[in-house]
């Protein structure tokens, strides 16, 4: 079995990194940090998870801390649920408990120093909770390769940079003393 997990960073951009990146997952992890409790952007990310229908794992990390409030916590995730309008299919999430540092996590919210465990109870409610890969096959596989497009204005020396799409079509950016026109002809003339 193979797992492929998609991390996403809690950046101003990363928003949009993440709505890409929801096109290419079929559960998830939603990790709260077990004293501080869900952030502004867990919202965001939870809201696209339902609105994609998506099955969601509650992970409640760092419960080894003095100042963990886990039960207070598990509380204000099934609120924003709540308040995020989830229908009772998705309140029925499963929750595991975790100590990552450790490798640790547990259905249930009590963590031992001296027994840290594994990670398979975390690893198993992945396998049980989302669904494998609903794709078909790839009869004519043609790969896409990508690379960061920036104005100049952003520093450095960005030059021309293409990437291809299934369709063969290039995308351009000019690079400083290049026309669109000129950057097209090294990207179409380097696939």
């Amino acid at each position: 079995m193979k797992l492929n997990i998609v991390d996403t960073r809690d950046t101003p951009t990363s928003a949009a990194r993440w709505e890409r990146g929801l096109t290419m997952v079929d559960g998830v992890l939603l990790l709260v940090d077990a004293s501080e409790g869900p952030l502004p952007q867990t919202r965001f990310v939870l809201r696209k998870a339902l609105e994609a229908r998506l099955p969601v794992i509650l992970v409640i990390n760092k419960i080894d801390r003095p100042d963990a409030r886990i039960d207070e916590v598990v509380d204000e995730v099934y609120e924003l649920f709540l308040d995020l309008d989830a229908d009772e299919s998705q309140i029925d999430f499963p929750i595991v408990y975790t100590n990552a540092k450790a490798g640790h996590a547990s259905l249930e919210p009590a963590f031992d120093p001296a027994h840290p465990g594994d990670l398979k109870p975390l690893l198993d409610l992945l396998v049980e909770h989302v669904p494998a890969p609903s794709s078909t096959p790839i009869t004519a596989f043609r790969p896409t390769s990508r690379t960061s497009m920036r104005p100049p204005t952003w520093g450095g020396s960005p030059s021309a940079e293409c990437a291809t799409a299934s369709s063969g079509a290039a995308r351009r950016w000019p690079g400083p003393g290049t026309t669109a026109r000129s950057s097209a002809s090294r990207c179409q003339s380097s696939m």
